[in-house]
């Protein structure tokens, strides 16, 4: 309860629950990827279902098995989806990881919109620290000390210390407006009260 009131502490249900911005075509669509998932229909996903399914998708779209780091990728897949580690996915937490993917798809307009004023202005004033002329651009170094503070703000410090890969934009210069549009899909992905959030920031296509 001592972090209620933090960027680190609770959120509403209906803003923290990603799921809830999808079209239902999409909802449909995941809660079919779900059952393929779980052949056995238990609402439960299994590290061997996970990698069986990883498996056959292998064998439809390259006509072969999965190879030993292919599997290990997908057993270390299925491990960041468990999010209360009890060896196990059930559909909340699938929700979870498939909402961030379904959402790239969208356009990047769209997903600025579903953005909260206060998740604008948090991310606005760590941006605005680093502009020092005030024109709303930022240089390359300092676009990575933005995002760095903004993740460290949300305690979103990746394991291996490597900020870079969360930068989104490639131009040498970072105009706020470009800014908002590419790291709203980063900013939805790290809503408070998302268990397991670090898992399902986006990176660049670079790393």
């Amino acid at each position: 309860m001592e972090n209620a009131t933090t960027d680190k502490g609770w959120s509403c249900f209906k803003c923290e629950n990603l799921g809830s911005l999808l079209e239902e075509e999409d909802t449909q669509l995941m809660i079919d990827n779900f059952d393929q998932h779980d052949p056995d229909q238990n609402t439960q996903v299994t590290v061997d279902e996970f990698v069986a399914f990883q498996q056959n998708l292998c064998r439809q779209m390259k006509g072969r098995e999965l190879s030993e780091s292919e599997e290990q990728e997908a057993r270390d897949a299925f491990d960041n989806i468990d999010i209360n580690r009890d060896g196990s996915i059930g559909w909340w937490e699938f929700v979870t990881a498939e909402s961030v993917h379904f959402l790239q798809k969208k356009p990047k307009e769209y997903l600025v919109k579903l953005l909260t004023p206060r998740e604008i202005q948090r991310v606005r004033d760590v941006y605005k620290e680093k502009d020092f002329n005030g024109q709303g651009m930022l240089v390359q170094n300092y676009y990575q000390e933005v995002i760095k503070q903004w993740m460290e703000g949300l305690g979103l410090e990746p394991k291996d210390g490597d900020y870079t890969k969360y930068l989104l934009v490639e131009s040498g210069i970072v105009q706020w407006d470009t800014f908002l549009r590419e790291h709203a899909i980063s900013i939805l992905s790290a809503r408070p009260n998302i268990s397991g959030k670090k898992h399902f920031l986006p990176v660049s296509h670079r790393s």
